[in-house]
């Protein structure tokens, strides 16, 4: 069967969006072995390999990386070409998109998108405002709020560790859940945990999905087995305290450490465990990965939530 090259890239756009071949079957009602031929075509026809592909993960390779972001500005000018000829003689749509500080937000800049909408009702406006907050026991907490005042969601970032031995250092964990060591949970709003699990997809990155537990201390060794056979994937210090006290709640970290490589429990005191030189060499690995994952949470956040998308991180 003879494949059209353009439908073929807008499948592989679709399948690195959603992250898999089903998923991307179910949202261009397509069957999983036919969107396995289109993109078996493009990467024919390119004669490189852009997706890495196993049972577990589905990644971009560097071609794939540069490939899909070329696509993708091509494929919405493309779609922005076929609205705007399409708009000749009929009522304006399509989607507005902004984002700006929490300071520029107003009474009056949320009246006039009121008024906005009033006009031009088949245009959908996505405007967000976004406050970041600095705190003592968090890395960064971002609040986002619609222009219209109602607050959407408290946003978790940061760092944490896996509790499953086939996680991979680096790899981003979106909370479906968070709980903390008396048993109380909390829910995460799931269209942010979906927002967050997109983005970190489209960037390439490995994507861990679960509930996550917070506790009092660093937990290491055979905590980790504890808490992995109740459920939990990974484990942070914060997002339950945070998690409690937020109307709705979502949070995106990078795992740092993983049982397959643990890091020496002598880190629950920093000061004093950089001073032994027994853990040089792990200061050293977190001196290199720490912000590089730090960066790489940032990366998901402005993807998901700024859409400027830098995948060198």
């Amino acid at each position: 069967m003879r494949m059209d090259t353009l439908t073929s890239i807008r499948v592989f756009r679709q399948v690195v969006e959603s992250g898999t071949f089903v998923a991307a079957a179910e949202r261009m009602d397509l069957s999983t072995a036919m969107v396995s031929k289109h993109v078996m075509h493009v990467e024919k026809r390119l004669g490189v390999r852009l997706l890495n592909r196993n049972s577990r993960t589905l990644s971009l390779t560097e071609p794939g990386r540069v490939y899909f972001e070329r696509c993708k500005t091509i494929l919405e000018d493309l779609e922005a070409t076929e609205l705007e000829l399409g708009s000749f003689g009929t009522a304006a749509r399509g989607t507005l998109r902004i984002s700006c500080p929490s300071w520029f937000a107003s009474q009056r800049m949320a009246d006039n998108f009121a008024e906005f909408r009033r006009r031009y009702p088949e245009i959908i406006v996505d405007a967000c405002a976004m406050q970041m907050v600095k705190s003592a026991n968090r890395l960064d907490v971002i609040v986002t709020e619609n222009l219209y005042g109602d607050i959407l969601s408290d946003l978790g970032a940061g760092l944490c560790g896996g509790l499953l031995p086939e996680q991979a250092p680096g790899s981003v964990m979106i909370a479906t859940s968070v709980s903390d060591e008396t048993g109380a949970t909390h829910a995460c709003d799931p269209g942010v945990a979906a927002r967050l699990e997109r983005a970190a997809r489209s960037l390439g990155f490995p994507v861990v999905t679960g509930s996550l537990i917070s506790t009092r201390a660093l937990v290491t060794g055979s905590g980790r087995d504890d808490w992995a056979r109740r459920g939990h994937v990974a484990v942070d210090m914060e997002s339950a305290a945070a998690a409690a006290t937020a109307p709705r709640f979502g949070t995106v970290r990078v795992i740092l450490d993983t049982p397959r490589h643990e890091l020496s429990p002598a880190w629950v005191n920093p000061g004093r465990a950089i001073r032994n030189p027994a853990n040089w060499r792990e200061a050293l690995w977190l001196a290199i990965h720490t912000p590089r994952y730090a960066l790489r949470v940032g990366a998901v956040l402005e993807a998901a939530f700024l859409r400027d998308i830098n995948a060198e991180v």
